[in-house]
């Protein structure tokens, strides 16, 4: 009896072994947080950028994130009740009260490796702005697993105040770009308007710093996004021309009729 009982057990075990190791293996695929920043800071590195700091608060909002994509089954910005990555970042102390600066790349596939997110699922601008974004400071990675699908979360960002340390820059496509130039306000137009030329090493939320000018009001002016990318040479328009009063038109007023002839 204790025999049979055994050999029960054991086969049991080996079937749940069965059922855990691809689990094990879509895991070992995926690799960890810490290998995803430093894929990405490699990516950094190659541009001849330097590293992106890890930053525990935003190690702790992308796992979470990770964490509530695998657990809806979908990948998403959003997180519980409609919130942003920034709403989650601010919400959990980032910046410690300042103005911050954020932006997030997710990913999902099936047993989807760190190498395939960057350079396949992330291979664009928008994506790769926030990789190797000369605005952001620190960084944090989650990633968490329904089966064999995964999900990956990373933050980057800075906030209003923290000096960012000086580093060798460069744009996405691997040329290294000029000495930052210190942001200097335009003369207004003579029809009101105010236009910021991007030179090298400028960002817009140090645009938006030095105009005195709301970020979110020079997004919407220009129409750009949380992963808008500034190059140079881009207009960025800081303050729209006045609107031009409709010019108004009277029609000529026809000459009155001549006297009557008299009797």
């Amino acid at each position: 009896m204790s025999r049979k009982i055994f050999l029960i057990l054991l086969s049991i075990a080996l079937f749940g072994l069965i059922l855990f190791l691809p689990a094990l293996e879509t895991q070992a695929q995926a690799g960890t947080a810490y290998q995803m920043i430093a894929a990405i800071n490699q990516l950094r590195a190659n541009n001849g950028m330097g590293p992106l700091e890890e930053h525990p608060i935003l190690m702790s909002v992308t796992q979470r994130h990770s964490e509530y994509q695998a657990s809806i089954g979908q990948g998403t910005h959003y997180g519980p009740g409609g919130t942003t990555p920034k709403d989650r970042a601010r919400a959990a102390g980032f910046g410690g009260g300042a103005t911050i600066f954020l932006s997030e790349n997710w990913a999902a596939g099936h047993k989807l490796s760190i190498q395939r997110a960057i350079y396949d699922l992330w291979d664009d601008p928008a994506h790769m702005g926030t990789m190797l974004g000369t605005q952001y400071k620190y960084i944090g990675a989650g990633v968490a697993f329904d089966g064999d699908y995964v999900y990956y979360t990373v933050n980057t960002g800075a906030w209003v105040g923290d000096p960012i340390t000086p580093n060798p820059t460069a744009n996405v496509t691997g040329v290294p770009t000029t000495t930052a130039v210190p942001v200097i306000a335009s003369t207004p137009n003579p029809d009101g308007s105010i236009i910021h030329i991007v030179k090298a090493g400028q960002t817009l939320w140090t645009i938006a710093v030095i105009y005195d000018v709301p970020l979110d009001d020079i997004k919407a002016i220009n129409g750009f996004t949380e992963n808008t990318i500034l190059y140079l040479g881009d207009e960025v328009i800081i303050k729209p021309a006045h609107a031009a009063t409709p010019a108004t038109h009277t029609p000529p007023r026809g000459r009155p009729p001549p006297p009557p002839p008299p009797r």
